[in-house]
């Protein structure tokens, strides 16, 4: 039987360390992907039938993204997804793969306060409610109230960036006015 010796660490070589690098961008470059395919309107359909909108869920809650350009990424990308009138059943879509919930998560967390990130997820919101089916649907469901109760204190601090604010006054507006 060979004697098994101990494995001391050794450097990592050119090749570890690319290999490590690329595996980093993998991870990467599908979010970019997706938005690139988001900002194209004819691609945006097939954005959701392909699945990639769990990819985008993902990304948007991933810790290890927080705060980083891939999340914001997948943030925009989500709002890409649900911008728009004929956008009805990508609404619906983000709307049962737990868009909502990610979003407000973000919208709500301190962190994230004042941010890009909390004004894209309010933008995000705000085209998700913007359809009589979606807001009446979130108004049925106890996410609505995650929504309304994120929402409220950022339209009542005056040290929020005023685009924070009015994103968070559409998102309730829409809520409201289409239920």
């Amino acid at each position: 039987r060979p004697k098994l010796d101990v494995i001391h660490p050794q450097p990592l070589c050119c090749a570890q360390k690319f290999s490590m690098v690329y595996d980093l961008l993998i991870d990467i470059v599908p979010i970019q992907q997706i938005h690139t395919n988001a900002q194209n309107k004819l691609l945006r359909d097939w954005v959701i039938q392909s699945g990639q909108l769990v990819n985008l869920l993902d990304a948007v809650l991933d810790r290890n993204l927080w705060g980083q350009e891939q999340q914001l990424l997948a943030i925009h990308s989500l709002s890409m997804l649900v911008y728009g009138t004929d956008a009805l059943h990508r609404k619906l879509a983000a709307l049962n793969a737990g868009c909502v919930n990610a979003l407000v998560s973000i919208v709500a967390s301190p962190d994230m306060s004042n941010s890009v990130f909390q004004q894209q997820s309010l933008e995000a919101l705000w085209s998700i409610c913007c359809s009589k089916e979606t807001a009446a649907r979130i108004l049925s469901d106890p996410t609505a109230y995650g929504l309304v109760s994120a929402a409220i204190p950022i339209v009542r601090d005056p040290a929020i960036e005023p685009r924070n604010r009015i994103s968070a006054v559409g998102a309730l507006h829409a809520l409201t006015h289409f239920a």
